[in-house]
Order: structure tokens, then C-alpha cells, then sequence
């Protein structure tokens, strides 16, 4: 397992039990591009939890993007 796979492992963790700083800073850590619609969401979640308006815009974006792309309009 390299370090953004772990990393990924480990955001997605944070995340299921609502540790917001946690998943942030392992989100942090990878390329947006590697992750998915989900992945995009969860760390949308965390950043806006976290107060990082600016970043959940950004990532929030990416989201969405993702989904449409994957044609999951509902969550988009």
C-alpha cells in the first residue's frame, strides 16, 4: 500500500466516525483526481464542519462534477 492509498484508508475512517480534522488532513494529502464521488463528498463534509468554507466550495465543486459524471444526478 503506497501513502495515498493509507491515507485514503485512513480519511475514510475519520470520516465514518466524525473525527472532521482527521479526515481533512488525510484528504489533504491526496490528489483530488484520485478520489471519488463519495470520497469528494466525505471530504466536502469534513472541511465544512471544520469551517473551510473556501476549501468545501472548491472540493463541494469537484463533487459534484463527479457525480454527474458518474450519472448520479440525485447526488449531485
Amino acid at each position: 500500500m503506497n501513502d495515498e492509498d493509507s491515507s485514503l484508508s485512513l480519511a475514510r475512517q475519520a470520516y465514518e466516525v466524525r473525527d472532521w480534522a482527521g479526515a481533512a488532513a488525510h484528504f489533504d494529502d491526496i490528489v483530488l483526481d484520485r478520489l471519488t464521488a463519495d470520497d469528494l463528498a466525505a471530504y466536502g463534509d469534513a472541511l465544512w464542519w471544520l469551517g473551510r468554507v473556501d476549501d468545501n466550495l472548491r472540493v463541494e465543486a469537484a463533487a459534484f462534477g463527479a457525480f454527474v459524471a458518474a450519472s448520479r444526478p440525485a447526488e449531485a
